[in-house]
């Protein structure tokens, strides 16, 4: 019977992964539209509006802002890359440039619906901080963000 039960098991993981089902999908900020995810260390946000394609981040560095395209892969991987490089309308990459060459830092996401925490940081250009080991963000609905309509 524990045969039975462990290839029943297998076999309906094999077919859940061979049907394009993402486990790590559910949770994403990108699944809460109209959201802001804020990030008090460093002083950082991002938002999802209406559509949830394209997200751009906004971070205060040294008193400085950068904006920034914050991207979610098909498994646990958040990328944080320089917003120059890309068309803002679209969000497609401008000629001439790869990812290498606008990628800032990223990490890896452990999503909820309400918290996102960034860790296993990857910043080998010295954009972050390396004191920096961990960031987590908190939804935020925006309509009941203060000051907004």
């Amino acid at each position: 019977m524990k045969r039975i039960v462990r290839r029943f098991i297998i076999l309906l993981v094999l077919l859940l992964f061979s049907t394009g089902c993402n486990i790590f999908y559910y949770g994403r900020p990108t699944d809460y539209t109209n959201t802001r995810w804020v990030s008090e260390s460093p002083d950082m946000f991002f938002e999802v509006g209406d559509s949830h394609t394209v997200v751009y981040t906004q971070i205060i560095i040294d008193n400085e802002i950068f904006i920034l395209k914050t991207g979610f892969d098909h498994s646990i991987i958040v990328t944080f890359e320089d917003a120059s490089g890309f068309d803002f309308e679209t969000g497609q990459l401008l000629p001439g440039l790869s990812n290498d060459d606008t990628l800032l830092f990223y990490g890896r996401g452990r999503f909820s619906p309400t918290k996102l925490v960034l860790h296993s940081i990857w910043n080998d250009k010295g954009f972050l901080d390396d004191s920096i080991k961990e960031i987590v963000f908190i939804r935020e609905d925006i309509d009941s963000v203060e000051g907004e309509p």
